[in-house]
């Protein structure tokens, strides 16, 4: 086994936790063997603004004491699980040496996890009634099963189909949901261009260019209107963060794809598909009054919140108060406190990603960094895209820390 296997397990082999019903539970069992590795080794490097993170963590345990049945203690253990597992993949990789455990490596393995999304936006659309029992679906008992959250883990399907558009299939394998696809196919992308950046060759330049353009089908399809303004703003901050000399031809090529993305969408189907889609705002009262309904209730436990989602009192039928978007997940369960020591270690990565965006590892971690800000209203980001993010911190952290000490001085 090469050293911190347990990455290359959990990126490549995440199809197979998907089909196995564990997609929602592997990020926090991977992250036990290589928190052990940390626990046992003589010398751990934190990187700067850590603390924040590790304060948010002890934030989240305090308002644990807001629970009111010990029922809640399983998703909030998950919750908090699933925090701290991000905790262990950042300080693993920063402190892992190029020769352990090489950034190449790392972005293959998330290079194959976005191939495999795009593969299940594709299976999406042409199986989207289809769905199975995985194995954890017989292990577990029925008091789990029965909960609707835990059954969509355990019976994998490839498609949501809503009636938004008249019966979409919108695509959700090698996920849960169709926002955890939209989201992370725009959120892995950074680190295929950080690949094919490293790699430099053109026949990697060119493969990208194809799966990306076959990567649109099952995007327009996936009715992710976020997800396709996240895919701008990238490109938005692909242009400021290169250099002078690398300006011009970042541009031509960011114009070269919007025109190709765009004839693309004119000449197809596409095209109504979005259309229609922009027309359809079906979920923007809904989003409005959870938003509104989570400032209230944060304003009435503000230090530590109510360390879970809240019942929706005022309209039993639809999703809970502090659901529908990361920010309002933390800001119910965790307070205007637990949000803000979030928010410290969030932007102190984020400027100093900015301070030394000349490094391809900080440039694509701020195109991560923006994507991830611009979802935290909308999309639910546990367990997948905030791993994502702490994966990109570590890269681009590391990055910065190799090049401050002189080259003879072992990782």
């Amino acid at each position: 086994m090469r050293p911190y296997w347990p990455i290359d397990f959990l990126l490549v082999g995440f199809p197979i936790w998907f089909i196995t019903g564990l997609s929602g539970i592997i990020f926090v069992l991977l992250a036990i063997p290589l928190a052990i590795r940390l626990v046992l080794a003589r010398r751990v490097r934190v990187p700067n603004g850590t603390g924040w993170y590790v304060a948010f963590l002890a934030w989240v345990l305090l308002s644990g004491v807001n629970l009111p049945k010990v029922t809640n203690l399983v998703f909030f253990g998950w919750r908090f699980a699933t925090y701290a597992a991000v905790l262990v993949y950042l300080l693993a990789i920063y402190n892992a040496s190029e020769e352990e455990l090489s950034t190449e490596r790392v972005t293959r393995g998330l290079s194959i996890l976005w191939v495999a999304t795009i593969a299940g936006g594709f299976l999406a659309i042409s199986f989207p009634y289809f769905n199975f029992s995985s194995p954890m679906e017989f292990v577990l008992p029925n008091i789990f099963t029965s909960n609707d959250f835990i059954f969509l883990f355990v019976h994998p399907q490839l498609a949501d189909v809503q009636e938004i558009l008249g019966n979409v299939p919108r695509p959700a394998a090698p996920f849960v949901y169709t926002n955890n696809w939209g989201s992370s196919i725009t959120l892995l992308l950074p680190f295929v261009l950080l690949r094919a950046n490293l790699i430099g060759t053109a026949a990697i330049r060119r493969t990208v260019v194809i799966l990306g353009l076959l990567a649109l089908v099952p995007f327009i399809y996936s009715l992710n209107r976020s997800a396709w303004l996240t895919v701008g703003l990238m490109a938005v901050v692909a242009i400021i963060t290169a250099s002078p000399r690398a300006r011009a031809r970042a541009i031509v090529g960011v114009v070269a794809t919007g025109l190709a993305v765009g004839a693309l969408i004119l000449y197809t189907p596409l095209g109504g598909v979005v259309t229609t889609r922009l027309e359809t705002g079906h979920s923007n009262e809904t989003r409005e009054d959870l938003a509104a309904q989570s400032v209230e209730v944060t304003n009435e436990s503000p230090l530590i919140g109510y360390g879970r989602p809240l019942p929706n009192l005022r309209f039993p039928l639809r999703s809970e108060i502090g659901t529908q978007g990361f920010l309002w997940t933390l800001m119910v369960g965790q307070g205007w406190v637990g949000l803000g020591l979030f928010a410290l270690w969030f932007l102190g990565a984020a400027a100093r990603a900015w301070w030394g965006r000349r490094r391809p590892e900080a440039r694509f971690a701020l195109m991560i960094i923006a994507g991830f800000a611009l979802q935290l209203p909308f999309y639910d980001m546990i367990p997948y895209q905030l791993t994502f993010l702490g994966i990109a911190i570590a890269l681009e952290r590391r990055s910065a820390w190799a090049r401050s000490v002189p080259a003879r001085t072992p990782a």
